[in-house]
Parts: structure tokens; sequence; C-alpha cells
């Protein structure tokens, strides 16, 4: 599979996704994505590779799977649910909230 214009990476430390990356610019051989560079074919996995990497990396890339998409969702839902202030929300809210749990 080559990687071309639009495709989505995601990038994971720890086996957590950490970020998503959108490929802007391809040439022969790389994709570029943000300030990351990636060789333009990637394995039957769905790897991505960094071009040039001088050192070694803990990070793994990988483009989109439906799989991947959903934990990126529930990451970022995760994350806005975090900062939601629940004191400041009405006890209607609240009830729907824990609705499921009750």
């Amino acid at each position: 599979m080559e990687l071309n214009i639009g495709n989505i990476i995601y990038r994971s430390y720890a086996n957590k996704i950490t970020d998503r990356l959108v490929v802007e610019r391809v040439t022969k051989t790389k994709a570029v994505a943000g300030s990351y560079e990636f060789k333009r074919n990637c394995n039957d996995n769905g790897f991505v590779y960094e071009k040039k990497l001088r050192r070694y990396s803990s990070c793994t890339y990988r483009v989109e799977t439906n799989e991947l998409k959903e934990k990126y969702k529930r990451i970022v839902l995760i994350e806005k649910i975090n900062t939601i202030k629940l004191d400041k929300l009405k006890t209607e809210q609240l009830e729907e909230i824990v609705k499921d749990y009750l």
C-alpha cells in the first residue's frame, strides 16, 4: 500500500494513540504529514516508517483503520469529558450521564 494525500496516520507511544496526522504532500518516495516525513510505502499491517530516522524511536505509526479511528474517537471523548466541571451541570444533565450505570 502507498500513502496518498489525505491518508490519516496514527502515532502511538507505549501502545496508546498520542496523535493523528494527515498526509499533506507526497513524492515518489515519501509522504509528509505535519513535520513528519514517512516512507511512502507501508507494510501489509498498515505500519509506516519515518524517513531518515537517525535513532531508535519508541513510537509507531499506522495508517487509519476502523479500529484505530474508534480508539482515537474514544480518547478524544474522554479528554473532553475530563474537562467538564461536573458541579456546574444541572441535575438532569448528571442523571443523563449516569443513567446506564444506576
